[in-house]
């Protein structure tokens, strides 16, 4: 590696990306979303009732679920995922309420099993970052997180601790 490679001139041609799902545009406020019921107004996505009669739309949740667009990863071992299924499961779908019902855009996208690990898509990085946690509290594993450069994108890679370890 030469002493020119990590320059600061490497960095000041890449243009920062812009997250798809959050608009630069005001929506009208009140708007429902159309599927899950949530509602923008004072400037944010929450739970509740209009005050008015409101506009319809689909929240960036809901839009991320129908592109299947996740913001946060989290991959399992599926060793150890296959010997504890329900117990994860449990987990990660508690995890998902309690963390949605503060926070309406942080969802669960899906489960999918793969050959070597069980992939946790979720609808933000905040719900992906609190499934780590969760995963490593419950199973004193470890966790790896790893964030985009916009910080809009997380993946967490969750192990195990090795018994002697």
């Amino acid at each position: 590696m030469d002493k020119y490679s990590n320059s600061r001139k490497d960095q000041l041609f890449k243009a920062p990306l812009k997250d798809m799902y959050k608009s630069d545009a005001k929506l009208k406020e009140p708007t429902l979303c159309m599927k899950c019921d949530a509602l923008y107004q004072g400037g944010r996505w929450t739970w509740g009732t209009p005050d008015t009669t409101p506009d319809r739309g689909l929240c960036p949740a809901c839009q991320r679920i129908a592109d299947n667009c996740p913001a946060g990863f989290v991959a399992i071992d599926k060793g150890f995922y296959e010997s504890h299924r329900r117990e994860i499961q449990d987990l990660v779908k508690a995890t998902e309420e309690k963390e949605k019902s503060e926070h309406p855009l942080e969802r669960l996208i899906a489960i999918a099993e793969e050959p070597d690990q069980v992939l946790v898509t979720t609808t933000g990085v905040h719900l992906a970052q609190r499934l780590g946690h969760a995963l490593t509290a419950s199973y004193k594993g470890h966790a790896e997180y790893q964030y985009d450069d916009q910080k809009t994108r997380l993946d967490v890679y969750w192990e195990r601790d090795k018994p002697g370890a």
